[in-house]
């Protein structure tokens, strides 16, 4: 209800269905569900729910929408299956209330390079002295520069990536296997880029040592 009631407020100041599919898009309200509350507006002149000629929900009522969603606004971190226990519920209903209701949806923790205090303190005494020696110059000199190692073997996602098939026997050999060999080959490439814009890129030679004087 709180997603129709946005897509009202939108609608009554004079906004396009596209424009408000394009402004709701940033908090997960999909394009169909824009369209399909402005045609229940101008059908019914309400953003209630129909009257609906089948058996009412006994599951997936208001107040179970309402504990999830507090739950979710306390600790977002948590489990689809722990949460169906505890409100015993099934796990797919629960899966509906999240996705349909509530118009969530799961992502993963992304990991960053962490920093003790100690290297804290030193890019913040750095970048004061970088700060106060280039105050006043150009920076056309200035180069930011990185290497990486690339592995040539191919890529697999064991989580994402399925095939599908009555049985793994059904599945071809070559499709269901990913070769893996001892001392794959692995290609190392400096990049840099400055002001003025990208440097090629340089493939480094296998068994070159990266040092200064390679640099």
């Amino acid at each position: 209800m709180e997603q129709r009631a946005a897509i009202k407020l939108f609608h009554d100041n004079g906004f396009s269905p596209a424009s408000i599919a394009k402004q709701l898009a940033k908090v997960h309200i999909g394009e169909r569900k824009v369209y399909r509350t402005i045609k229940r507006l101008r059908e019914t002149g309400t953003i209630a729910d129909r009257k609906r000629s089948g058996r009412p929900r006994s599951v997936r009522t208001p107040a179970l929408v309402n504990k999830v969603k507090c739950r979710l606004l306390r600790n977002p971190k948590q489990s689809i299956n722990h949460m169906a226990s505890q409100l015993k519920v099934k796990r797919s209903t629960l899966q509906r209330v999240v996705k349909f209701d509530l118009g969530l949806r799961p992502y993963k923790l992304r990991k960053l390079q962490g920093l003790t205090q100690d290297q804290r303190d030193k890019r913040h005494q750095r970048s004061k002295v970088l700060l106060k020696r280039f105050a006043r110059k150009k920076l056309d000199n200035i180069v930011f520069s990185d290497e990486k190692l690339f592995s040539v073997s191919e890529y697999h996602n064991s989580q994402n990536v399925r095939i599908y098939a009555a049985s793994l026997e059904d599945i071809p050999e070559d499709m269901r296997t990913v070769e893996r060999f001892q001392g794959e080959q692995k290609v190392m490439v400096w990049a840099a880029i400055s002001k003025k814009g990208k440097f090629p890129l340089v493939f480094v030679e296998q068994g070159t040592k990266i040092n200064a004087a390679y640099y």
